[in-house]
């Protein structure tokens, strides 16, 4: 009886503690849902201090900050989560999912570009992110900025030469485009993206 009094003892406030959390959580989810965003701020901050390594709960919170318009909040939750070891890679994931379910992918890019400057160290890291995203916005300019910062570091990277080449040709510059699609394949002889813009442009201008 002792034995089964010391058990029940011992896991009874993981039991509490997973209770209040899972309390938390439903609560944060119905106000994130109906939009009420201070609410919302304060039950994912309680959720963060029993659980500071959750990705998920930074990537939200980080969010409705930003939609409370508190930028100030943004970096010390991005601060925060480096803290506690939450990989940067999935905080970045986290708020990418996140603005982007809402419709609203200008709060990801607003975040990477503060990040960026609020820890210089990580600038590498958030400049490979902010290409990603330009090349999925399909923005030329941006696409070509960031994966010529990219390939100041490494020069034969065939994905960083890729978005280099596809912005130089959405931005109406194909014979520059060309260029790097040849560098590629120097590189990667069999890249097909490469092959068949080459054949594809050698048979126009022929």
């Amino acid at each position: 009886m002792r034995k089964i009094i010391c058990l029940l003892l011992a896991v009874l406030p993981s039991v509490v503690f997973a209770a209040d959390y899972d309390a938390l959580r439903v609560k944060a989810d119905r106000f994130f849902a109906q939009r009420e965003w201070p609410s919302a701020a304060a039950m994912l901050d309680l959720m963060l201090d029993k659980r500071p390594d959750v990705a998920s709960t930074y990537g939200r919170a980080i969010v409705v900050a930003a939609l409370r318009g508190d930028t100030v909040a943004e970096m010390e939750l991005m601060n925060r989560s480096i803290i506690n070891y939450v990989p940067f890679d999935s905080t970045f994931a986290a708020v990418r999912s996140v603005s982007f379910s809402l419709g609203k992918t200008n709060l990801y890019e607003d975040f990477l570009l503060r990040t960026k400057t609020s820890e210089p160290w990580l600038s590498r890291t958030v400049d490979a992110y902010l290409m990603r995203y330009y090349a999925f916005r399909r923005n030329p300019a941006k696409m070509v900025e960031y994966s010529r910062i990219m390939l100041r570091g490494m020069s034969d990277n065939v994905d960083f030469m890729s978005t280099l080449a596809l912005g130089l040709m959405l931005g109406g510059d194909p014979s520059l485009a060309i260029g790097v699609y040849e560098r590629i394949l120097q590189v990667d002889p069999d890249n097909y993206d490469a092959l068949l813009a080459v054949g594809n442009y050698l048979s126009l201008i022929h």
